[in-house]
């Protein structure tokens, strides 16, 4: 930013100085006019190079989602199997239950 704006101030000095500032809104009053130019988005040094720390933080948050899910249909497969014990359904019968039937209170109303 410092190369950008034309400033004169060390690498080491990582916070924003009133000049900074005004420098800043000087270069946009002269783009607005145009003075200088624009960069270029399509330029490789204005992309951002995703690490392999953002790609795993992806997929592990896709893992995770997919656990979830994985989770809550064992939990209805679980208490089917309760219910099933407890008002002594044939075990063919449990076959043909669709879980998710089951959860919406569909199938107990047919019983």
């Amino acid at each position: 930013m410092n190369r950008k704006l034309n400033l004169d101030i060390p690498q080491n000095n990582t916070f924003l100085l009133p000049r900074d500032i005004l420098a800043a809104a000087d270069h946009l009053i002269g783009l607005k006019f145009g003075m200088g130019a624009l960069d270029d988005m399509n330029h490789l040094k204005n992309k951002r190079i995703r690490s392999v720390a953002d790609l795993l933080q992806d997929q592990f948050g896709l893992a995770l989602a997919a656990l979830l899910v994985f989770g809550y249909e064992i939990s209805i497969l679980v208490t089917m199997d309760v219910f099933a014990q407890l008002t002594h359904l044939k075990e063919s019968m449990l076959d043909l239950l669709d879980p998710y039937q089951f959860m919406r209170g569909l199938v107990i109303g047919d019983l």
